[in-house]
């Protein structure tokens, strides 16, 4: 099965993106994870949100072979 990382934009709208995706591992077979990058956040800093964004996808590499990354409009300067 592919696995997908998506990384919403600026408005770090995971609802939206989580209901449009909610059906892709039926219906695919891929099975979306919807981070939030952190835009919004506390951390002012992109060195800070890049790592901790990058901690989560070293957890679902180690546990999955077939992973992909998907940014949407802001989300995609991340990756």
């Amino acid at each position: 099965m592919q696995h997908l990382i998506i990384i919403p934009g600026l408005g770090d709208d995971v609802r939206w993106t989580g209901f449009e995706a909610r059906n892709w591992e039926k219906k695919f077979g891929i099975k979306p994870y919807v981070v939030a990058f952190g835009w919004k956040g506390e951390s002012k800093e992109f060195d800070d949100k890049l790592e901790k964004m990058l901690d989560f996808v070293d957890v679902v590499l180690k546990e999955n072979d077939d992973v992909s990354i998907l940014g949407i409009s802001a989300g995609g300067s991340a990756v």
